[in-house]
């Protein structure tokens, strides 16, 4: 197919490219998990790979964020029986992995956008397996 055809929400031949629908949808995954589950409970949209990829990757990244979120709230709790610097350390630390976390998913949006199945290191492989 020609260029000028990438943006049209037809489904693409075969070994082509990812119709802009689908990647529309497999970013609207990364929003939160909601989306994601629903997607995979849609039969047309839990039979395309893409999508289904990108709906694990995002509930399995939403897992992560949470075990992070944890694990910072207990750093933090931790850091808050030492006097005044370390409070300072634990509000610096939270703020690191929020920002580390939401420039993630920036690239996870934008990659997914452009058509590709962008994998993270750990969750990434657990979703290419399921998807497979």
């Amino acid at each position: 197919m020609a260029v000028g055809n990438l943006l049209e929400d037809d489904d693409p031949p075969a070994g082509t490219f990812v119709g802009m629908r689908d990647r529309v949808v497999s970013a609207s995954a990364y929003v939160t998990f909601v989306p994601a589950a629903v997607f995979l409970l849609i039969p047309n949209y839990r039979n395309n790979r893409f999508v289904r990829f990108h709906s694990l990757q995002s509930i399995f990244l939403s897992l992560a964020v949470i075990l992070a979120a944890v694990a910072v709230r207990v750093i933090f709790l931790a850091l808050s029986f030492v006097p005044s610097v370390a409070f300072l350390v634990g509000w610096l630390a939270a703020f690191v992995v929020a920002l580390a976390f939401f420039f993630l998913w920036v690239v996870l949006v934008a990659k997914t956008l452009q058509g590709e199945m962008f994998e993270l290191p750990l969750v990434g492989k657990i979703a290419n397996k399921q998807s497979a």
